[in-house]
């Protein structure tokens, strides 16, 4: 089943087991059962949490889930470790008249297209084109050309020097590179396109 059915599924039984209540202010309750409620609540926790809550309040009962409280924390737990602002670290690199780009992604639909403006784009130098290990028997170079091909992309740009494969892991240290790969692509970053 699809993310989206298993999403919907889910909601439609949440509701018509409220609704299934005796109980006339649990029944009201299903109102506030919103479209997106799996999907602003992705966690047990959160769909429980916000499931119980709505019944203990049903008129004025929110979602704990605040998007923007979500992206802020995630941003905090990813960026720690690295040396000051974004600002900041780009103000002390020496000004490039080329760019050097980590791609993540680029086998998807909008990434391929990317990928194939950047190889194509004389002020790019090198591009690290960043994805997870695959997990059938196709190469990361196959994967490519599969979806250049089915987008109509130049499959020949993947002749470009300046294209670098990289498979890795973003949760784990270091993207799961070895030493050597991820001090070349970090120090010479002066983009990071996700």
């Amino acid at each position: 089943m699809r993310p989206s059915l298993s999403a919907t599924f889910l909601r439609h039984r949440i509701v018509a087991t409220v609704r299934a209540s005796k109980d006339i202010a649990v029944q009201k309750a299903a109102e506030g059962i919103t479209q997106n409620l799996v999907y602003d609540n992705p966690t047990i926790k959160q769909l429980s949490a916000f499931v119980a809550g709505l019944l203990a309040y049903p008129e004025g009962h929110k979602s704990a889930t605040n998007g923007k409280i979500y992206i802020e924390e995630m941003i905090e737990k990813y960026s720690s470790g690295l040396e000051g602002s974004i600002s900041n670290v780009m103000a002390n690199r020496p000004v490039k008249n080329v760019a050097t780009v980590l791609l993540t992604g680029s086998t998807g639909n909008l990434g391929s297209q990317i990928l194939a403006s950047l190889l194509e784009d004389n002020s790019v130098e090198r591009v690290y084109a960043f994805n997870r290990p695959a997990s059938g028997t196709r190469s990361i170079m196959e994967r490519h050309k599969a979806r250049f091909v089915d987008k109509g992309l130049d499959t020949r740009l993947f002749g470009s020097k300046k294209l670098v494969f990289v498979e890795g892991d973003a949760a784990q240290e270091k993207l799961g590179l070895d030493e050597t790969l991820y001090e070349e692509a970090s120090n010479g970053l002066s983009w990071i396109d996700l």
